[in-house]
């Protein structure tokens, strides 16, 4: 369970136009919610924003294998435990790399494939775009800060970056949850 800093939550709802590039203030701009937003062909968002939807999370780290997942549209993140030699294909949700260091599961991702609103709402992202993640259990082990520090010179004029704390609750039930076509579309024949 994400318990959100509103702050952290409106810089990427709202990025404020001296965080984006010329490229990226257009592109927010030019976009119409109805047309454009991903969700309505069912295609999820990305970390990080995806990290900051407000919905039950599982986390699982293994010795060369992490996952990542989130109750909303079923997302699934991989992350590879060391380093991968072998050449990677973009992805939505990027190639992770996670490693200890110390306390912290650090967590750095790279080859995304294009997204609409990939940096945010109305602001996509593209292959430049790079995500270091720090994950990080509280002293009471009842909650786990999650931080993260987002980059994408196509779109973003500069870094983005931000904290929420993860609730642990291990009386709710996790419940892996496929996008609707139909449910999704209802959002646009609303507005």
């Amino acid at each position: 369970m994400t318990l959100l800093d509103e702050e952290v939550l409106s810089s990427l709802e709202q990025p404020p136009p001296a965080q984006l590039t010329a490229k990226g203030a257009t592109e927010l701009e030019n976009f119409d919610e109805k047309s454009m937003h991903p969700g309505i062909q069912c295609i999820p968002a990305t970390a990080p924003v995806l990290m900051l939807i407000p919905d039950i999370k599982s986390l699982e780290i293994g010795e060369q294998r992490a996952w990542i997942r989130g109750e909303f549209d079923g997302v699934e993140r991989l992350v590879h435990i060391g380093s991968i030699d072998a050449e990677i294909e973009p992805t939505l949700q990027g190639h992770s790399i996670g490693e200890w260091q110390g306390e912290h599961f650090i967590v750095t991702t790279t080859q995304f494939t294009d997204h609409r609103m990939g940096n945010g709402f109305g602001v996509p992202s593209g292959p430049q775009k790079k995500l270091l993640e720090r994950f990080t259990l509280n002293p009471d082990k009842t909650s786990l800060t999650y931080h993260f520090e987002l980059t994408d010179p196509e779109y973003l004029a500069t870094s983005i970056s931000g904290e929420v704390r993860w609730a642990y609750r291990p009386d709710f039930q996790f419940v892996l949850r496929e996008c609707d076509l139909e449910n999704a579309r209802r959002f646009v024949s609303n507005h």
